[in-house]
């Protein structure tokens, strides 16, 4: 489970660096930081 978290957080850190995020995907991230 963890794993997942982090992965998933690893991989929208290096998108809103590279290309952005969506406002979806910004959502989902804050969501993540908070667990």
């Amino acid at each position: 489970m963890e794993q997942n978290l982090l992965r998933r957080i690893n991989e929208l850190a290096k998108k809103k660096k590279t290309v952005g995020l969506t406002a979806e995907e910004q959502a989902e991230q804050k969501k993540l930081y908070k667990i």
